[in-house]
């Protein structure tokens, strides 16, 4: 058999440690543990997961993919100011919303430190609220209301230090470009989107946030690809998403990220997923099955997340699957021997 310096025309090389950046395909012998080993890609795909106790759509999400909230929702035909907790394996009930029950709200934070601001209430969800709340991983209490009361808006940060983005304010009405910085006792008005949006897909912190998406009218239909990002002082438009899409979910921060599901034009909804590398959108694993409004859960900069409920293909009604997702991501310890 041909030795690899025949075929690649180089040695490899002998370290006792593993290289600390090392380079896409670059394989390395390292004598310490006596392991043959390489850098390289690793796919991304999705998983089926433990499913919701009960349907929920429109819900709001926090957490990392193994420590998840789903926070209110509605299931057709009632909203709920319900909370499930996901432990990686299993859902499990955990505080109920003290104000009246929302779904469509900006949300985040942590499974123990959760968020949740504005949303829609009353029936078919015709009212806007300005409720907040935090979790502390057994029970919710009141925050600093916001503002005006506001439905489908998007959130990226924690409960100190959080930003809230576009949305519905039916008192305007329609759908605004209003950004606000809340610092865990009040809120302050910042620079506005470039354009309105909705039901966009908000992640991030409070100085380094991504809007994707969503519903951004007079353009008909309204559903848009346009991404912008947030330096903490001025919302500018970054590279589009591949497909415009409303009702989609993301997670991640500013340099890592992704986005799933939503609205398309047609059909009308999608399983595509989109991964942001900073700059850039690409295709990446679909979902098992296609949905809009489900919740979702990741960690900033990290390539796994979750997805839970939502309405699902074919009928597009509410739906309990719950899909972990671990994103395209570089891994050494691909050959081994000694």
């Amino acid at each position: 058999m041909a030795a690899y310096k025949t075929l690649k025309g180089q040695s490899i090389r002998q370290v006792a440690q593993d290289p600390t950046n090392p380079l896409l395909g670059e394989i390395w012998y390292n004598t310490t543990i006596g392991l043959l080993k390489g850098y390289r890609t690793i796919d991304a795909a999705w998983a089926s997961g433990g499913a919701l106790p009960a349907v929920r759509s429109g819900s709001g999400g926090a957490g990392i993919q193994n420590a998840a909230l789903n926070i209110g929702g509605e299931n057709g035909s009632s909203i709920f100011g319900t909370t499930e907790e996901y432990n990686g394996a299993a859902w499990a009930s955990g505080g109920a919303l003290n104000a009246t029950p929302s779904f469509f709200m900006a949300s985040g934070g942590t499974q123990t430190a959760g968020f949740r601001a504005g949303g829609f209430t009353g029936t078919v969800g015709t009212t806007a609220q300005n409720a907040v709340e935090n979790y502390d991983g057994s029970s919710w209490t009141n925050g600093t209301a916001l503002p005006v009361a506001t439905g489908s808006n998007m959130f990226a940060g924690t409960q100190t230090a959080g930003l809230a983005f576009g949305g519905q304010q039916p008192s305007v009405p329609g759908t605004v470009a209003t950004s606000l910085s809340y610092n865990g006792s009040s809120w302050t008005s910042t620079n506005a989107l470039t354009a309105p949006k909705s039901s966009g897909a908000g992640f991030g912190t409070q100085t380094a946030a991504i809007a994707a998406g969503g519903g951004s009218p007079p353009l008909s239909p309204s559903f848009t690809n346009n991404s912008q990002i947030w330096d903490g002082t001025n919302w500018t438009n970054t590279s589009n998403l591949n497909n415009n899409k409303t009702n989609l979910r993301g997670w991640g921060s500013s340099s890592s990220g992704a986005v799933a599901g939503g609205r398309v034009p047609a059909p009308s909804s999608t399983s595509q997923t989109e991964e942001w590398n900073g700059s850039s959108w690409s295709a990446s694993a679909t979902l098992g099955t296609g949905g809009y409004l489900g919740s979702t859960a990741g960690g900033p900069g990290s390539p796994s997340g979750l997805y839970a409920g939502g309405g699902r293909a074919p009928s597009n009604a509410a739906n309990t699957a719950t899909e972990e997702f671990t994103g395209t991501f570089n891994a050494a310890n691909i050959l081994t021997t000694s």
